[in-house]
């Protein structure tokens, strides 16, 4: 895993969430995903739509640093 306090590693080659599970009457499990180092907060209905956008989130990453390449 790249060290994300080296000066050298790339911003995009490390990714950071803080992940939050809470459970609500009526409605089973919610989620939500917060960048460290961000204000910035995602909520979704379950697990499974929150790792999605997990997946979605290192595709993305990945097809930018090849456009920088």
């Amino acid at each position: 895993m790249p060290d994300p306090t080296h000066p050298h590693s790339k911003q995009s080659d490390y990714h950071a969430y803080l992940l939050r599970v809470w459970r609500e009457e009526g409605h089973g499990w919610r989620v939500s995903l917060q960048p460290t180092g961000s204000p910035e907060r995602f909520g979704f209905a379950d697990l499974h739509t929150a790792l999605a956008f997990v997946e979605q989130h290192l595709r993305n990453s990945s097809q930018e640093m090849r456009h920088e390449q």
